[in-house]
């Protein structure tokens, strides 16, 4: 059997080797995104012919039209003048998602997606837009954005020994 090598497998190799996953951080959705783009160059001729071109370019972590001004993880399109996302010829959008929340914030990360979405579609309808969701299914998470970590500044090595396993 053959095993097809996919961008998620750079995330959990890169989750083994920090032995914990910050879903705030752009580490995840950056090697999602170059893993995508880069499938992407491998299986659509036209896409790389343009981008060898440079018609078309990729962009990543561009600030999105949506009223709070989140990220779109990556974006394929023609730029603008200087080289810049020009969302009028955006061609893709792709969204990243990490998922590892509390229950009672289960749909704030389809709401970010949904408003991206919205947006975008409100200045190009033929906009594709992808997205890739990573939900956590661990039945205890530690939680390193939200301090725990911050908890042992002057004891590094405890952290690292007791907390992290």
């Amino acid at each position: 059997m053959i095993r097809v090598r996919t961008s998620f497998d750079e995330v959990i190799e890169n989750i083994v080797a920090e032995h914990y996953h910050n879903h705030r951080l752009e580490t995840h959705s950056d090697l999602v995104s170059k893993g995508i783009f880069r499938d992407l160059m491998q299986k659509c001729p036209e896409l790389r012919n343009d981008i060898d071109n440079h018609t078309v370019k990729h962009w990543l972590n561009v600030k999105s039209p949506t009223k709070r001004g989140r990220k779109m993880d990556l974006l394929i399109g023609e730029p603008d003048a200087a080289g810049n996302p020009d969302l009028r010829n955006v061609r893709i959008c792709i969204e990243n998602k990490s998922v590892i929340t509390a229950h009672r914030n289960r749909d704030a990360r389809f709401d970010d997606l949904y408003e991206v979405l919205q947006d975008l579609h409100g200045i190009k309808s033929e906009i594709i837009m992808g997205a890739t969701i990573l939900v956590g299914t661990a039945g205890r998470v530690l939680n390193v954005p939200d301090g725990v970590k911050s908890h042992f500044k002057k004891r590094a090595r405890e952290f690292e020994n007791t907390v992290v396993p």
